[in-house]
């Protein structure tokens, strides 16, 4: 913890590149099971904001180097918009 003027500032241990790297995938894997989850459960008629939670989903399997299921999905948002 540091103090700055009118603000404390928590900071957490420094972790190694390794240990970062493993905490990003971490995280990406839960928004991605997160993002599964919303599509699921998605209203019909809210078109607009299911492919932006699609393009999402893709962006993240993208940074875990899952190429195949994003592409499949940027393919599917493709043809779904024109």
């Amino acid at each position: 913890m540091s103090r700055q003027p009118n603000r404390i500032v928590f900071s957490g241990p420094h972790m190694t590149e390794s240990e970062e790297a493993e905490w990003k995938d971490e995280r990406i894997k839960k928004a991605i099971e997160y993002f599964r989850n919303v599509l699921e459960k998605f209203p019909q008629n809210q078109e607009e904001v299911k492919i932006k939670v699609q393009s999402d989903l893709a962006s993240a399997l993208i940074d875990l180097k899952n190429f195949n299921e994003a592409g499949k999905i940027y393919d599917e948002l493709f043809f779904v918009s024109t």
